[in-house]
């Protein structure tokens, strides 16, 4: 292989951009360049061979995912060359961006968060002067004469957000010295783009509180949340908008209801209305707990404080039960597609749908349940998580099997444990484009379909129950245009 000269690399740096979580699996690649870091993350070490993984990360790839998007590979070739054996040029990271991020710092051209594409392996074609790149990681390459690409995707792939184009030639922009987006076509213009709340998607941090608040001066509540749009961005802090708030903005959310009165005996499930939902996300509850009181008294004005709950991770995604909790939790593209809305226009893309409810263990009636019995009240083994083949018809997973449901009832679930000095138990949170996969499930626990309560009434029981809106995110901040603001 020849030498690259100054411009090939040049090429080479802007050619493919290609966003993975964990690493890049390049097949039939030799390293040809040396890896950089970019922007605070170091590129630790690349491990030759038929299989060459290129390991990215001064920290593990949960934390890169929890960055945002983790990393990108450049591969290019001298023009008019065939690739035979293909160079990796460089290596980046993008430390600090957000999950709809990608490189452009401010430019969301796929709109797809680092959980979707981290799946995604690049594989390269073939390198012929005058050919434009592919969309690899759903970013807009406009590099004439480099390389062709094909994106081969794993799982549910939905290609329209892989979708090819074309810029004009001889645009080249630097990608990462950039401050604004290079891309000018519709879908890449900063200013017109919404996007869901990065923190949706983001893994269960390690301590959590969340806040809910009743409206005290309905005067004032347009001014608040307007103060509430510049500070939050939706990454270590999500925000919920519930009916009565919206109600009192004079407007409407299609789909948007207050939590329905489900109680039967032997499986109550209150409805507790609230007018704003906020969950902050932390490393640790220190730094919640100085964020609550700086949300508490940005909201002061219009919203009072009434019920606040402290949550953490445990034992491995854990409930404290000791089951494993979000088993069936989708990913990637399907993640996207159950969660977000989509297709509703400007304001509305991006947004979600949140049903949450405080549940209470009781720890005694837990302990008189033996082992076997509540491997059945789950329908799983705690020891390894395995579904029962002969799982009873009240046993958790049967109640709330997602693809038993038509349609599919599908959720995604941010659940953490919580407690305080009396109570614990589990805060339950899911996020779906609308409310109906809930609201079957639920259902279907509490017996309105056949009679048979979920087994997990006979040890736990929700305390609260509440539905929010969850608003896109546009520019970094949230977008509250649907409610006029």
């Amino acid at each position: 292989m020849s030498e690259w000269n100054e411009s090939e690399r040049s090429l080479a740096r802007e050619a493919i951009l290609a966003a993975v979580s964990h690493c890049c699996n390049v097949r039939r690649m030799d390293v040809a360049d040396s890896i950089r870091a970019m922007r605070g993350v170091a590129a630790r070490r690349v491990r030759r061979g038929r299989n060459a993984w290129v390991n990215i990360g001064a920290r593990r790839a949960s934390r890169l995912r929890r960055a945002g998007v983790s990393a990108a590979w450049a591969h290019a070739h001298a023009a008019n060359a065939h690739v035979a054996d293909a160079h990796v040029a460089d290596a980046h990271v993008a430390g600090g961006m957000r999950p709809s991020t990608y490189p452009g710092r401010n430019c969301r051209c796929g709109r797809a968060p680092a959980g979707q594409v981290s799946s995604a392996r690049v594989r390269v074609a073939r390198a012929r002067s005058g050919r434009s790149v592919g969309r690899a990681s759903g970013h807009h390459v406009p590099v004439p004469g480099a390389v062709r690409t094909e994106a081969r995707r794993t799982g549910m792939s939905r290609t329209r957000l892989f979708r090819r184009r074309r810029l004009p030639d001889g645009h080249v922009p630097t990608l990462w010295d950039n401050p604004t987006s290079p891309c000018r076509t519709e879908h890449c213009i900063e200013e017109t783009m919404s996007d869901f709340q990065p923190g949706i998607l983001a893994p269960i941090p390690a301590a959590s509180r969340y806040l809910s608040f009743r409206i005290s001066r309905p005067e004032h509540a347009a001014s608040v949340l307007a103060a509430l749009r510049d500070a939050v961005d939706g990454v270590d802090t999500v925000i919920g908008i519930g009916p009565t708030l919206v109600q009192a903005l004079d407007k409407k959310i299609d789909g948007l209801k207050e939590f329905p009165e489900l109680s039967v005996p032997g499986a109550p499930v209150p409805s507790t209305p609230a007018a704003l939902w906020v969950w902050l996300r932390a490393d640790d509850p220190g730094a919640a707990t100085v964020r609550s009181r700086d949300i508490e008294r940005l909201v002061a004005p219009a919203f009072e404080l009434d019920a606040a709950a402290n949550a953490f991770r445990y034992a491995d995604d854990r409930d404290l039960s000791g089951y494993e909790d979000g088993t069936e939790n989708p990913e990637g593209d399907e993640a996207l597609e159950v969660a977000f809305v989509s297709g509703k226009g400007a304001g509305l893309d991006g947004a979600s749908f949140v049903a949450v409810q405080q549940w209470v263990h009781d720890f005694g009636k837990m302990r008189e349940i033996p082992g076997d019995e509540m491997d059945r009240v789950i329908g799983r083994r705690k020891d390894d998580n395995e579904e029962l083949e002969d799982a009873p018809a009240y046993a958790h997973v049967k109640r709330t099997e997602q693809e038993s449901f038509t349609p599919e009832a599908k959720v995604l679930r941010r659940s953490s444990p919580w407690a305080d000095e009396r109570r614990a138990g589990l805060y339950f949170v899911a996020f779906g484009h609308s409310f109906r996969a809930f609201e079957v499930q639920m259902r279907r626990m509490i017996g309105a379909t056949d009679g048979v309560h979920d087994g997990l009434f006979r040890f736990t029981q929700p305390i609260t129950g509440s539905f929010f809106w969850c608003p896109p995110v546009k520019g970094g901040k949230l977008d509250l245009s649907a409610l006029g603001l």
